[in-house]
């Protein structure tokens, strides 16, 4: 799936604002829909931090993908139910309904985001019913907040800040994914052009 020289990340179809306000105005009609009004249940929603107007590429499809893979690993046959998968050019969106609580679903979450690779790259809610659709925050959990990936203000203050530009977000984010990259082809030299 993966060329081993490739650099494609950014490079794809633009989006405008208007583009991206819809797309997050549909994925909130999904996530309603997904999860209806069960108190036992929780949705797990995955998209990516991409900076810039380009929010999605082949590239971006295969980081997702490892990153839906290390999702479902997280839990047993017994505990996933209904999977929903979207590729569109305002980004890739997975969606994963649970049988367990929002707090053990957002543990496993912040574990991914803080341990994998491509977890920093990740943006991943876990949302439940309970008068309404609600995401639990990691500071409810008792984790920080996450920190920029280019210096050790909050993330999400550096970005309304806009303390760094794009082009300076996107070489930490190609480094990122070709540190990965070379890692995978180091323990699996005779896996071909593949990066699943």
């Amino acid at each position: 799936m993966w060329s081993k020289m490739s650099n494609e990340l950014f490079k794809g179809r633009t989006i405008t604002l208007e583009q991206m306000l819809t797309a997050r105005s549909n994925r909130a009609e999904r996530q309603k829909k997904l999860l209806g009004q069960e108190k036992n249940k929780s949705l797990v929603c995955l998209t990516l931090n991409i900076p810039g107007p380009i929010k999605n590429s082949y590239e971006w499809q295969n980081v997702f993908l490892v990153l839906v893979k290390e999702i479902e690993q997280a839990f047993s046959e017994e505990e996933m139910g209904a999977k929903v998968l979207h590729h569109e050019w305002t980004g890739s969106e997975y969606y994963l309904k649970l049988n367990v609580t929002q707090k053990e679903a957002k543990q496993k979450m912040v574990v991914i985001e803080e341990e994998h690779p491509f977890g920093r790259l990740a943006d991943i809610d876990v949302l439940a019913f309970t008068e309404n659709i609600q995401p639990l925050t990691r500071e409810k959990l008792g984790y920080p907040k996450r920190k920029c990936l280019l210096c050790t203000e909050e993330a999400k203050v550096c970005g309304r800040s806009r303390t760094h530009t794009v082009k300076e977000m996107q070489y930490a984010i190609q480094a990122i994914v070709d540190k990965e990259r070379r890692r995978f082809y180091e323990k699996n030299p005779v896996h071909g052009n593949r990066f699943t």
